[in-house]
């Protein structure tokens, strides 16, 4: 077993999915998590950079579900449900 890595691109995916289904806009996530600006959070939907782990926490309970269904490890090519 190697060690364990994010895949960004996927998991900025998987995260803005989670944002469509649950009807959350951008503009609220910047509100919510107290952003500047919301370039950050194009930036993580286009798997440029992640949240830090405060921000990704704190949306995770945002979106009502756990941080782990977020985020996707690289070389795992099966999907799963993100959110209940």
């Amino acid at each position: 077993m190697g060690y364990p890595l994010i895949d960004v691109l996927r998991t900025g995916q998987r995260l803005k999915e989670a944002c469509i289904k649950k009807n959350i806009e951008a503009k609220e996530i910047k509100q919510f998590l107290g952003l500047a600006a919301m370039q950050s959070i194009y930036n993580w939907f286009q798997g440029k950079a992640l949240p830090s782990l405060d921000n990704f926490y704190a949306l995770s309970s945002y979106l009502g579900t756990e941080l782990d269904s977020l985020i996707v490890p690289q070389g795992r090519h099966q999907e799963h449900e993100i959110l209940e």
